[in-house]
């Protein structure tokens, strides 16, 4: 809404503009012509120009970071419950109000149509070239509209006539109806604005003047066209859309008919509006924006910690508010379920899960009688780089976060989680990436061999003299022709040369992908062996924690063995797939590098045939 009203006191602006150019300098000119060009162009200029914008961009020093780690925690009372009231839309009643006079005066434009439809339907209608001529008994003054002559012949003599209808015809072949219908329409859009009926009372004149002075020059009659313009009268029913002959400003016409014609020297005086132009497209329409320059030297990473924090007294109406407020800031799903309290409503149990919708995704669970201690799901964004997990407060100088692994039943009592130091989990190395894509876009095509001359074939009558005779001139031109191809053999050989040195170019990518591939597997090896200490030392501190209760039966036994047990498998099937995985990358690769030795041995024999075939020709030339 605001940017339409800047359009619009922007358009109003320009339109001021040039009509006070017109007003103080260049009304009393009699460039009728340029004068007409001057205001049409103004309105295309007015409603166009507000439109065009042009962008400078402003580079700013980053600021310093005074600290590298922002932390944040969701406030409980960000979440309370505040009825806001809207206030009124005052602009909204402004443009109503606006359209509503505009839609009035749309109201008038059309019942003008219609009236003057209905002159045209009751009057004698007759053609002459392009114009229609249309005789009324109406009283109405003489007018045109478009190809539409509209005259009363019984209030005047034939002499006046004639000039007016000069006056008229100039109208309609100049069309200056189009000229009225846009002065109309802009006053129907900015109404509010008095300039703009200045400005289509500006344009009307001009029109006039056009006419006047041009029927003037055709009928070499100005003081008997003078006349007709004084003898002319005001009828009540005036259409604003037509070029009627009778205008308010007889005087003026009269004063334009009889003043001298403007020195070209004047012309000047239309550049006026070009530097206003311009310092409204310096003021107006430059945006500048402010961008922070890159700083290379900054190596600081800055860092963003967001926490959603449980304890043993949030209520259900707490919880609910701020796993909503995650969802709806950070586009994830954080689920708290099986809340139980005891007889304090105190929180004793709990199960969370989160899904961020992009492959991130974790579970816990916290079960026991003693009220639970404060708990916390965290996302930590590192210079974009998000990561995020559960983490228990119950150490304040240390903090865990937490995985679940669930059984295949989903059984709770099933659960294990396991703790490690949050940021000390070791990040599993990634694998080289094989050269095969690299090779087939840079790998170079083998040379084209030239196309060898066609031998002539031996006649089967070889006792045939004229035969032979021909056969000869054959082979004349033949050995002439390969005489020729010599360069090009040699230049086609020198090609296979360098092919053949670009293309053992390539030997060494495939040696260092193997270097690359052995350090792969070892660092897979270090990564396996750091991932199954993680693993076996917080199984080994769950199950210490499970001990220190009081005594467990046989069944709790048995059930740690079965996790154990399980866990064992977990980790024995992930090193057998990694296993697999290095297996396969390997056999694709193998493969790839037969591929490429294959498709060299094609060429090289494709080369061997040619030379041969090349050499069984020249055998068989020196045969004959």
């Amino acid at each position: 809404m605001e940017n339409l009203m800047l359009y619009i006191l922007k358009v109003n602006g320009l339109l001021v503009v040039f009509y006070l150019i017109y007003h103080f300098q260049l009304k009393k000119e009699t460039f009728f012509q340029i004068n007409r060009s001057f205001l049409l162009l103004g309105i295309i200029t007015s409603f166009v120009l507000p439109l065009i914008s042009f962008t400078t961009i402003i580079w700013k020093d980053p600021e310093p970071l005074t600290s590298g780690y922002a932390y944040q925690t969701l406030p409980l009372n960000s979440f309370e419950n505040k009825v806001e009231v809207a206030p009124f839309n005052w602009n909204l009643l402004f443009f109503l109000c606006y359209f509503l006079v505009s839609f009035f005066f749309l109201s008038k434009l059309l019942i003008e149509f219609i009236s003057f439809f209905r002159i045209i339907k009751k009057g004698n209608k007759s053609k002459s070239e392009k114009i229609i001529l249309v005789e009324t008994n109406e009283c109405q003054n003489p007018f045109s509209f478009f190809n539409y002559l509209v005259v009363n012949k019984g209030h005047f003599t034939t002499e006046e006539l004639e000039l007016i209808l000069i006056h008229e015809k100039i109208h309609i072949e100049q069309k200056h109806s189009i000229d009225v219908l846009i002065s109309k329409l802009l006053c129907l859009l900015f109404w509010a604005n008095p300039i703009v009926w200045f400005y289509r009372k500006a344009i009307l004149e001009n029109l006039e003047f056009i006419a006047d002075h041009q029927t003037s020059a055709r009928s070499n009659k100005t003081y008997e066209y003078q006349k007709t313009l004084l003898k002319a009268v005001i009828c009540a029913n005036q259409l604003s859309i037509t070029n009627q002959f009778y205008q308010s400003l007889i005087k003026k016409r009269i004063v334009m008919l009889n003043t001298n014609p403007s020195h070209k020297k004047q012309l000047w005086k239309y550049c006026l509006v070009l530097p206003l132009l311009i310092g409204f497209i310096f003021f107006f329409q430059i945006q500048t924006i402010a961008q922070v320059k890159e700083n290379q030297n900054n190596n600081q990473q800055q860092q963003e910690r967001v926490e959603l924090r449980i304890d043993k007294n949030s209520t259900d109406e707490e919880i609910k508010k701020e796993t909503k407020y995650l969802e709806e800031k950070y586009h994830l799903t954080v689920k708290v379920s099986k809340i139980k309290r005891n007889k304090e409503e105190e929180i004793v149990s709990l199960k969370m899960d989160y899904n961020d919708g992009k492959g991130n995704s974790g579970s816990t669970q916290i079960s026991g009688d003693e009220p639970i201690k404060p708990y916390v799901f965290f996302i930590n964004n590192n210079n974009g780089k998000r990561n995020m997990g559960f983490t228990s407060l119950s150490n304040e100088n240390k903090s865990n976060a937490t995985y679940t692994y669930e059984s295949e039943d989903n059984d709770e009592e099933d659960a294990l989680a396991y703790s490690y130091d949050e940021g000390n989990m070791p990040v599993p190395p990634m694998p080289p990436v094989p050269p095969s894509s690299k090779m087939l876009k840079s790998m170079p095509s083998p040379p084209s061999p030239p196309n060898f001359p066609q031998a002539p074939e031996v006649p089967s009558d070889l006792s045939d003299k004229q035969a032979m005779k021909n056969f000869e001139e054959k082979m004349a031109a033949f050995e002439m022709n390969m005489k020729k191809m010599q360069p090009q053999m040699e230049q086609f050989e020198r090609e296979m040369e360098k092919y053949e040195m670009q293309m053992e170019d390539f030997e060494p990518d495939m040696k260092d992908f193997e270097k690359e591939m052995e350090k792969f597997e070892k660092e897979m090896e270090a990564y396996q062996e750091k991932m199954m200490k993680k693993h076996q030392y917080a199984y080994e501190y769950k199950v210490e924690k499970m001990n220190s209760r009081d005594a467990l039966n046989e069944e709790n036994k048995i059930h740690q063995e079965e996790m154990k047990r399980a866990h064992k498998e977990a980790m024995e099937a992930h090193k057998l797939e990694m296993k697999e995985r290095k297996e396969a990358l390997k056999m694709r690769m193998e493969a790839e590098k037969e591929r490429m030795k294959m498709e060299m041995a094609r060429m090289k024999a494709e080369m061997e045939r040619e030379k041969a075939e090349q050499k069984r020709r020249s055998e068989a030339l020196k045969k004959i």
